[in-house]
């Protein structure tokens, strides 16, 4: 005959089916930390990398500005420029800088990222009076300059 007394009794089997799901919940809960973390810091960097390309788009264009002024409060007869150093990247992307002209004549100066992760570009409206022509350079040292052979503004490399 046997004992039938411990036949329902499942306090082990409740013990061991505990700790198997405390361990579940807990790596289950410490993946998805683990991935809104990342998360957090890919929308953090990108952050990073459109204020700096926004600095550095308002800086350009506020020297520009200035040469505006100067070019359009005298008569200038030769070149006017001065070469500003910017850091070679931004949150850790290397970008350019492209002053563009469009058929209608509006001036906008573009910061773009060069890393296709952070594909972007930050515009910003050039309001001037002297002419504009088109000009392009990669991070570091930018020359922005008034061509007085072509009679405009432009940004470009630094001649050593």
């Amino acid at each position: 005959m046997t004992d039938r007394r411990f036949h329902g009794d499942t306090r082990a089997a409740s013990i061991a089916i505990t700790h198997a799901l405390t361990l579940g919940i807990t790596a289950l809960l410490i993946t998805t930390l683990l991935f809104s973390t990342g998360s957090m810091l890919d929308q953090q960097k990108e952050r990073v990398i459109r204020a700096g390309l926004l600095d550095v788009g308002d800086s350009v264009v506020t020297e520009l500005h200035e040469i505006d002024r100067t070019v359009a409060n005298g008569n200038v007869s030769s070149d006017v420029n001065t070469t500003v150093t910017y850091p070679d990247r931004v949150g850790g992307v290397v970008y350019t800088v492209r002053l563009s002209v469009a058929s209608d004549g509006t001036v906008t100066l573009y910061a773009n990222s060069s890393n296709p992760n952070y594909d972007m570009s930050v515009p910003t409206k050039l309001g001037n009076t002297t002419a504009v022509c088109e000009g392009y350079k990669s991070s570091g040292e930018i020359r922005i300059y008034y061509d007085a052979g072509r009679e405009c503004l432009t940004i470009g490399g630094v001649d050593r």
